[in-house]
């Protein structure tokens, strides 16, 4: 199966409804209604499937091993997680994954300078890539230290107050999970 991550819900349902008009039956959206399906009942979907077109969320979701790629520019971080997700058992042999200089759309969701520092990095490494080869470029991107914006935010990040209070208010099969979700910090 074929992996296109894209950075743009909009641009995403774009290109979902052209490969559907092409592969009828054959490509799907992780967000088109896969979460409807228990984890057995996706993977039987999954095998069936061709292409899958999705944003980054599949990314933190899903144990998939998709042949091929085709990303849309990103952090290193975010590229990793792609990486992770293209020949994730090492079935095959390396196989190449696109990485498009340009995104189809103009407002960035990243850092335009954080994006354009990574993809320099990507491209100045050897092929196949090794895991070391991707912490070793994360390295390169992000240095040894936090930008000033960035460590606040990962501040902000770290100390928001239901993150904090992750272990009191969830509890897997309650109905505190739900509430925590939809009612914001408690």
């Amino acid at each position: 199966m074929v992996a296109y991550y894209l950075n743009d819900v909009e641009d995403h349902s774009i290109l979902l409804q052209h490969f559907k008009s092409l592969f009828y039956g054959q490509c799907s959206s992780y967000s088109d209604g896969f979460e409807n399906y228990e984890l057995p009942a996706t993977d039987k979907l999954f095998k069936k499937l061709k292409i899958l077109v999705s944003t980054q969320v599949v990314e933190v979701s899903l144990d998939i091993d998709f042949e091929q790629g085709f990303t849309e520019p990103a952090p290193i971080d975010a590229i990793v997680q792609c990486l992770g997700r293209i020949n994730r058992y090492t079935k095959r042999s390396p196989t190449k994954v696109r990485i498009f200089s340009k995104q189809s759309h103009s407002y960035n969701i990243y850092d335009a300078d954080l994006t354009d520092k990574s993809l320099k990095v990507l491209s100045s490494l050897p092929n196949p890539l090794g895991e070391e080869d991707l912490n070793q470029a994360a390295d390169r991107v992000y240095g040894k230290d936090y930008s000033c914006d960035n460590k606040v935010e990962y501040e902000e990040g770290l100390n928001y107050n239901r993150l904090k209070k992750f272990k009191k208010f969830l509890i897997a099969g309650t109905d505190s999970a739900t509430s925590l979700s939809s009612t914001g910090s408690k």
